[in-house]
């Protein structure tokens, strides 16, 4: 997947409308990944990288390219890690 890459706490990562967020610790391994949804910037999208941040996140990478809500729902079943 091709994903822009932010710091944890660069609030711009969360300001992508129709995008994949993906939570991710230094060494590139997926915590955490959601939906941001039409919305953009928006309370559950900022408690979700709080939460992601405090399970040892130091990025956030934005995936844009799945331009539907059913691809978008794809890309974060398939990225979810399985714990």
């Amino acid at each position: 997947y091709v994903a822009s890459s932010f710091a944890v706490r660069d609030s711009e990562a969360l300001c992508f409308a129709d995008s994949v967020l993906i939570a991710v610790r230094r060494d590139r391994s997926i915590i955490s990944v959601r939906e941001a949804g039409p919305w953009g910037l928006e309370a559950a999208t900022m408690r979700w990288r709080d939460e992601a941040e405090a399970a040892g996140a130091s990025e956030i990478h934005v995936h844009l390219i799945a331009a539907t809500a059913e691809e978008r729902r794809k890309v974060v079943a398939d990225l979810t890690p399985v714990h």
